[in-house]
C-alpha cells in the first residue's frame, strides 16, 4: 500500500476517533443543559428528558459508531467502501442530532459537516454522492421535526430548510474548488519530486561510463557499514584498479582510456544485483560494496575474465570484510585500499 492510501485509511479512523468525541460533546451538553435550565420538578418529567435527550440518542449514536469501527477494522472490506462508510456514519449522527434536538433547527446546518469531511479523501465522486445524500436527508430530518416537534414554526420551518438547502449547495462547490487546488497541489509536488530524484540520479552517476559516482559511494557506503553494524551482517568492500592506466593513455590515447574505463564499467554492472553494488570513485579506481557471503577471489576472477574488457588492460584489487571490531566505515575502506596496494606491490615485483 502506498503512502497516500496508508494517509487515507489512518484518516477514516482517526475520523471514527472523531464519532466518538462528537457523541462525548453532545452528552455533556445535554447534562448541562438538563442541570441548568430545566428545573423540573418531578422525577418523571427528568425521567422522560434523559430518556429522549440523553440516553437515547448516546445508545443508537454509540451503537452506529461502534458497528462501523468494526467494519472498518476488520479489513474485510476496501479503502473505497470504508470511506463511504465514514462519510454515511457522519450523516447518520446528524440526522440523529438534528431530530432529537429538533427544536433546534439550525441543527440542520450540520450536514455541512460530511461534505467538508469528504474532501479529506480529494474524490470528487463520493463528494457529490455525499452532498446529495446529506441534501434528501435533510428534507427528510424537516419534514420529520415538522410532525413532531413542540416548537410552533410556522413558515419558519419552510425558509429555514430552504436556508440550509442553500447553506449545502455552497459547501458543496467550495468543497470540489479545495478538492481541485488539493489535486493540482499533489500534481504539482509529484512533478517536484520526480524532477528531484531525476537529479538526484544524474548526480550520482558517472557521466562517462554510467556507473554510480564517488558521491553516491559515499552515501550508500556509510548507510550500509551502519545497518550491517546493527544487525551484524556480512559486507566487504573491494577495490579496483587499473595498473598502468596512464600509460595506456599515453599510448592509446585518451579516447581508448576513457573506452577501456567505458568497457569495465559495463562489465561490473552485469554483475550488480541487490546485493553487489558497483562505483567508479577515481580516475581508474572502482569500488564493489558486496553485502552477501561469497568467495570474492572467485567472483572477480569472472569479472576481471570478461571477455569485454580490454586485452592489453591489467588490474588490481583487494578486498577487506567488516568485522566487530570496526567503528567506522573509513577503516573498512582503509583495510580494502591497503590490501589493493600490496597487491600491487606484488603484481609489480612479479613484472620485474
Amino acid at each position: 500500500m502506498n503512502q497516500q492510501l496508508t494517509n487515507q485509511l489512518n484518516m477514516i479512523k482517526f475520523l471514527i476517533k472523531a464519532a466518538y468525541q462528537v457523541i462525548v460533546v453532545n452528552l455533556v451538553f445535554s447534562i448541562i443543559y438538563w442541570a441548568v435550565f430545566t428545573g423540573f420538578d418531578t422525577w418523571t418529567e427528568t425521567l422522560l428528558y434523559w430518556l429522549k435527550y440523553i440516553i437515547v440518542p448516546l445508545l443508537i449514536t454509540t451503537i452506529a459508531t461502534y458497528i462501523s469501527s468494526k467494519l472498518i477494522y476488520s479489513d474485510r472490506f476496501s479503502l473505497s467502501v470504508n470511506k463511504y462508510i465514514i462519510i454515511f456514519l457522519m450523516i447518520f449522527i446528524a440526522c440523529v442530532l438534528s431530530i432529537i434536538h429538533n427544536i433546534v433547527i439550525v441543527l440542520l446546518l450540520g450536514f455541512i459537516i460530511p461534505i467538508f469531511i469528504s474532501t479529506l479523501f480529494s474524490d470528487t465522486l463520493l463528494t457529490t454522492i455525499t452532498y446529495l445524500v446529506s441534501q434528501v436527508m435533510l428534507f427528510v430530518v424537516a419534514t420529520i421535526n415538522y410532525l413532531i416537534t413542540v416548537r410552533e414554526y410556522g413558515s419558519y420551518l419552510f425558509t429555514e430548510t430552504l436556508v440550509s438547502t442553500g447553506m449545502l449547495l455552497v459547501a458543496y462547490l467550495m468543497s470540489k474548488v479545495i478538492i481541485n487546488y488539493n489535486e493540482a497541489n499533489i500534481r504539482s509536488m509529484d512533478i517536484m519530486y520526480n524532477e528531484k530524484m531525476e537529479l538526484e540520479g544524474k548526480i550520482n552517476i558517472d557521466a562517462l561510463t554510467g556507473i554510480y559516482n564517488r558521491r553516491a559511494f559515499d552515501s550508500y557506503f556509510k548507510k550500509t557499514f551502519t545497518t550491517t553494524k546493527e544487525k551484524n551482517g556480512f559486507l566487504a568492500l573491494v577495490i579496483l584498479d587499473i595498473d598502468d592506466f596512464k600509460e595506456i593513455n599515453d599510448t592509446y590515447g585518451h579516447a581508448k582510456g576513457d573506452e577501456v574505463l567505458t568497457n569495465l564499467s559495463n562489465v561490473l554492472l552485469r554483475h550488480q544485483s541487490e546485493a553487489i553494488h558497483a562505483f567508479r570513485i577515481g580516475g581508474d579506481e572502482f569500488a564493489i560494496i558486496i553485502e552477501q557471503s561469497m568467495n570474492i577471489d572467485d567472483f572477480m576472477t569472472t569479472i576481471l575474465s570478461d571477455e569485454r574488457i580490454y586485452n592489453k588492460m591489467q588490474t588490481s584489487y583487494g578486498y577487506a570484510s567488516y568485522n566487530l571490531e570496526m567503528d567506522n566505515e573509513q577503516t573498512l575502506f582503509e583495510m580494502a585500499d591497503s590490501a589493493l596496494y600490496q597487491t600491487k606491490r606484488k603484481n609489480k615485483y612479479k613484472n620485474i
